[in-house]
């Protein structure tokens, strides 16, 4: 359990990089993989823009549930 938050957090370059680039359609296959529970536990990671962004591109029920863990 304690290896899903490292998991992420090597992502986290990858996910900068497609946002930035916006490959959003790939983008969407890498949230997907990801838990909401994931993004809350590096959610600073991320700047205000960028969490704008992914909360757009995540599934509907994983963006309800990043938006209550948050």
């Amino acid at each position: 359990m304690f290896q899903q938050p490292q998991s992420i957090a090597l992502l986290i370059p990858e996910i900068k990089e497609l946002l930035g680039n916006r490959e959003y359609t790939l983008l969407k296959q890498v949230l997907k993989e990801c838990t909401p529970l994931d993004f809350a536990d590096t959610w600073k990671d991320f700047v205000e823009e960028e969490q704008l962004q992914i909360f757009r591109l995540l599934p509907t029920t994983s963006s309800l549930k990043l938006f209550e863990i948050l």
